[in-house]
C-alpha cells in the first residue's frame, strides 16, 4: 500500500470515528472533499449525507459543497431540488465549470439530451479537463442515435489527450455503429 492510500484510510478512520464517537474533529475542505468523493464512489449515500453535513456546518459558504450536495439530492431522486440549487449557484459563481457538469448530468440521467449538452458546453471554456467533456458531449450523441455527431466530439477529446481510453473505445464503437471502418482505420492509423 502507498504512502497516500495509507494517509488516505488513516482520513476515512478519523472521519468515521468523529461520527461513530460524536466527537469533533477538523478537517481541511480538501480533506472533506476526499472523503465526500470516497463515500459517492462507495455508494455510501448515507455517509455523504452525513460528511456533506459535517462539511458545509464547517464551510458554510462553500461552492464546492453545496454543488455535492446537488449531486446528492440527484442521488437520492430529489432531481427538482438539485436543479434549484445549481440555478442559484450560478448566479454566485458562474465560472465553475463543475456546476455545469454537474447539471448537465443530471439533465442527462434524466433524459434530457439537449439540455445535457448545452449545459456540457457552457462547461467547456471554464474546465481544464476538456476531454473528459468531450467524451461527455460524445456520450450525449451517441445516447441520441447520433454516432456521426458522437464521433467528432470523441475525437476532439483525443486531441486534447490522446491517453483517454474511454475516449478511445467509445470512438471505435461508433465508427462501427456508423459503418465507418474505412475511416477508423485511417483515424487510428495516424
Amino acid at each position: 500500500m502507498s504512502e497516500r492510500e495509507n494517509e488516505f484510510e488513516k482520513l476515512i478512520e478519523r472521519f468515521e470515528n468523529m461520527v461513530n464517537t460524536g466527537s469533533t474533529f477538523f478537517f481541511d475542505s480538501e480533506e472533506y472533499e476526499d472523503i465526500i468523493d470516497h463515500y459517492f464512489a462507495a455508494n455510501k449515500v448515507d455517509m455523504v449525507k452525513v460528511a456533506l453535513d459535517k462539511a458545509t456546518a464547517q464551510f458554510p459558504y462553500s461552492v464546492t459543497f453545496k454543488i455535492s450536495k446537488a449531486q446528492y439530492l440527484s442521488a437520492i431522486h430529489k432531481t427538482h431540488e438539485a436543479l434549484n440549487l445549481l440555478n442559484d449557484l450560478e448566479h454566485i459563481e458562474p465560472s465553475n465549470p463543475d456546476l455545469y457538469i454537474t447539471r448537465a448530468y443530471i439533465y442527462s440521467q434524466t433524459g434530457l439530451s439537449e439540455q445535457a449538452i448545452e449545459n456540457y458546453k457552457l462547461a467547456l471554456p471554464l474546465s481544464d479537463e476538456k476531454d473528459e467533456i468531450y467524451v461527455a458531449l460524445g456520450a450525449e450523441f451517441y445516447n441520441q442515435g447520433k454516432p456521426i455527431d458522437a464521433i467528432y466530439y470523441f475525437k476532439k477529446a483525443l486531441k486534447v489527450n490522446k491517453d483517454n481510453d474511454l475516449a478511445i473505445s467509445e470512438l471505435a464503437l461508433c465508427y462501427d455503429l456508423a459503418g465507418e471502418s474505412a475511416a477508423a482505420v485511417e483515424f487510428f492509423t495516424e
